[in-house]
């Protein structure tokens, strides 16, 4: 099995990172491997704008909630929206790219070309399909109020 980070917005994606096995990610290869490398992607999309009304969406994993990560996000001028714990019903890689991903990926993909394999994937998704993943964001939010933070997939129709 191989480890893969993926950083999208309602646009397409951003960024793909294949970790290499026995890689510890702690939150200074997540600043250094994945954020400041999205965040600069994201500033050459948007010239004129850069991450003006950007705003970051990950879970609660330890890199993620580090004070470092967190200084880092918020220097950059981003506005993170915290994760509820426990809440993977409101992570849209869980509820919608994972499942997608692993559709269109052949059984004997090798690790190698595990992140070109999903780069090709991610640019085939129309763009469309990533604005839905936000409206349904939202529309899940409001399940999770409604359940007052309780698990809610079951009623989704």
């Amino acid at each position: 099995k191989s480890m893969v980070s993926v950083f999208f917005r309602s646009t397409g994606y951003v960024l793909v990172h294949a970790i290499d096995k026995a890689t510890t990610i702690d939150h200074n290869y997540y600043i250094e491997n994945f954020l400041s490398p999205a965040v600069n992607v994201i500033c050459n999309q948007r010239k004129r704008s850069g991450l003006r009304g950007m705003k970051l969406l990950h879970d609660n994993a330890r890199p993620h909630i580090h004070s470092n990560t967190r200084n880092f996000v918020s220097s950059s001028g981003i506005i993170e929206i915290d994760h509820p714990p426990y809440s993977p019903d409101l992570a849209p890689c869980d509820f919608w790219l994972f499942d997608y991903i692993k559709k269109h990926l052949d059984d004997e993909i090798d690790a190698e070309s595990i992140e070109r394999v999903i780069t090709g994937i991610l640019k085939k998704i129309p763009r469309n399909e990533y604005i839905k993943t936000y409206c349904k964001y939202k529309e899940r939010l409001e399940y999770c109020i409604l359940a007052e933070g309780d698990y809610f997939e079951h009623l989704i129709k």
